[in-house]
């Protein structure tokens, strides 16, 4: 019996025994048809027969396949049900299916609603690294937009360029290669500023100072140019238009004393019992007036003397002695320096002894030693405001100590400085050293240099050159600038 017939005997399924038996029917016909049967072949019958067995079996192996393919499909199918039957069941979940998120939602569009359409747009940008958080927001309801950046510093650059726009921690930074010009809220190194320009100091903001700034403004809103405070004496002085007034109000009273005597006079009378009455009363007046015209004329010169004096203070606060910091070096180093700064160490080979017999005044003065030519600059940190075209005028005294060469040169400058930080060297007349040694007062350096148009600060400093053997001595160190 082959495995097919075993098949079909076991089969309860009434379609697949009908199946079966064609399948056996045909594979018979076939059989039959293709070996011409008959009884007197035994032989080739038992192994036609065989054959036909391996096919049946073969055909009932596919069959079974077929049927365990069909069985695991059954099992998908009834997985998908049951996944099916558990969406129907989230969809229509009371607490969250689709009508709970619906009625959810249209909550949240009444409460928006409720707001009147105040909140339109707004868009974010956030950069998290552990916990710290930059970046930026936009928000616009309709009637202001803001934009908020949250940041360390928000810095604008521009390409190819040193000059840079930056904002950190509440200053505002705008900076070329050289100098810098600070805002903010008591910064500086003594945090005493609100404004700062100078040329950009190696701490940035926090090194920033009155006495190394072009120009600054403290906390306390006083201006400083070079360090420098702002007279402001100068607007109490009195003004010319003042003195004019008060020369007019005087020759007011001078002519009201005159007016009374001609009163006076005119008031006698010809009656001869009265005259002499009248006299006497004309002279007690006459005197009086006398005394006061007296009084008055003293009191002009008193004032036509202070007005000299005034005047004198004016121009001379016109013409403005501009200060030095520590002219005759009696505090040492103090205002002196290698740098425009005008703090820090002296150049290399110049010094501030202490030895009043080598010193014009006091006890100190500026020792320059050779330098194997090149030239030295000591500079001064005061550094004050300037007009354009302004004349400058220096003087200094200077003497040997030992021997000097031939050819050395002592000399007094100013650094020009102009708005945008740049500058320029302008030297007054020099002293050249014929060589050998040279006394006070034959070692004055005197003269003048003019500004230009551009001029904005002038940084008074002293400049040496060839000097190659012994010393020289400077001191008293004085400055005018000439409106």
């Amino acid at each position: 019996m082959s495995d097919i017939e075993w098949k079909v005997l076991k089969s309860n399924d009434d379609a697949e025994r009908a199946q079966l038996n064609k399948i056996l029917a045909d594979i018979r016909e076939k059989l039959y048809s293709s070996t011409g049967f008959s009884s007197g072949m035994t032989g080739a019958n038992q192994t036609v027969t065989a054959s036909i067995n391996d096919q049946l079996n073969a055909m009932a192996e596919a069959w079974r396949n077929t049927t365990a393919r069909i069985n695991v499909m059954g099992d998908e199918v009834q997985v998908i049900g049951e996944d099916v039957l558990y969406l129907n069941s989230t969809v229509f979940d009371p607490e969250t299916g689709l009508e709970a998120t619906a009625s959810a939602l249209e909550v949240v569009r009444t409460e928006v609603d409720t707001l009147n359409d105040t909140v339109l747009a707004m868009y974010s940008l956030e950069l998290d690294a552990n916990g710290y958080i930059v970046g930026w927001k936009f928000t616009n309801d309709g009637s202001t937009g803001i934009a908020d950046f949250r940041a360390d510093r928000f810095r604008i650059t521009a390409p190819g360029s040193m000059n840079s726009f930056e904002v950190r921690d509440g200053l505002i930074d705008s900076s070329s290669s050289t100098h810098s010009l600070y805002q903010g809220v008591n910064f500086g190194a003594n945090s005493d500023l609100i404004m700062w320009y100078g040329p950009t100091p190696a701490s940035q903001e926090d090194g920033a100072t009155r006495a190394n700034g072009l120009f600054s403004i403290g906390s306390n809103g006083l201006p400083h140019f070079g360090g420098t405070l702002e007279d402001e004496r100068v607007a109490e002085l009195p003004t010319i238009q003042d003195h004019e007034e008060s020369l007019l109000r005087l020759g007011a009273k001078n002519a009201d004393g005159t007016a009374f005597i001609l009163n006076q006079d005119t008031v006698r009378v010809t009656p001869t019992e009265s005259l002499g009455q009248r006299l006497s009363s004309i002279q007690s007046d006459f005197d009086d007036s006398n005394a006061r015209i007296d009084s008055e004329e003293t009191a002009r010169a008193d004032a036509d003397s202070a007005l000299a004096s005034r005047i004198d203070v004016t121009e001379a606060t016109m013409r403005g002695v501009a200060t030095v910091v520590n002219p005759g070096f009696e505090d040492g180093d103090v205002g002196w320096a290698s740098s425009t700064s005008g703090e820090g160490p002296l150049p290399d080979g110049v010094s501030i002894p202490n030895n009043a017999a080598n010193a014009y005044s006091g006890s100190r003065y500026l020792l320059l030693t050779p330098n194997d030519g090149s030239g030295r600059a000591v500079f001064n940190r005061a550094r004050f405001a300037a007009k354009p075209n302004e004349v400058i005028r220096m003087r200094m005294q200077t003497r040997t100590a030992g021997s000097t060469n031939a050819g050395a040169q002592i000399r007094l400058g100013i650094r020009e400085w102009k708005a945008d930080g740049t500058w320029t060297n302008r030297y007054a007349p020099y002293l050249t050293s014929p060589g050998g040694t040279w006394l006070y007062p034959d070692g004055v350096v005197e003269g003048s240099v003019t500004l230009s148009a551009e001029a904005a600060f002038a940084q008074p400093f002293i400049y040496s050159q060839d000097l190659t053997s012994g010393a020289i001595i400077c001191d008293s160190v004085e400055v005018r600038s000439w409106l």
